[in-house]
């Protein structure tokens, strides 16, 4: 399985789901988006990092893959009404991300996410942003 299509498996999964509030995932190459421009809610895949590393003196490679999921949403940093939920759509992706079985001979090995979301961004543009990496490792 390869980077994207891990990517693209990723994207399949979220838009299968059931989240509140709703959204379509989408995968991107470069999610940038101005200020006026992004959406009410936008919820983004991207390829990440990838790393191989030799696990035996032969032709044997472990190879990393990240693929981040980047949630992004106007709302007001004063308003908890606005955020909670926001922050509770995290924790459902990550779960549901989490479930079930993964093909290609690649298992979902690590999530992470830094901060629940970007202070500065929220402070200063009213744009909750955040990404979650998910790390899936195979041979």
């Amino acid at each position: 399985m390869s980077h994207d299509d891990i990517a693209d498996a990723v994207v399949t999964r979220l838009n299968a789901g059931s989240f509140s509030p709703s959204f379509t995932a989408a995968k991107k190459l470069l999610p940038v988006y101005q200020l006026e421009d992004i959406p009410a809610l936008t919820v983004d895949v991207v390829v990440g990092t990838q790393a191989r590393e030799r696990m035996t003196r032969g032709s044997v490679w472990l190879r990393t893959y990240t693929v981040s999921v980047i949630v992004r949403a106007k709302c007001d940093a004063t308003n908890n009404a606005e955020l909670e939920p926001l922050e509770a759509l995290c924790e459902s992706i990550k779960d549901h991300i989490q479930g079930g079985d993964w093909s290609g001979g690649v298992v979902l090995a690590e999530v992470n996410q830094e901060v629940p979301f970007v202070v500065d961004r929220l402070v200063d543009h009213g744009v909750f942003s955040t990404q979650i990496d998910f790390v899936f490792r195979g041979f």
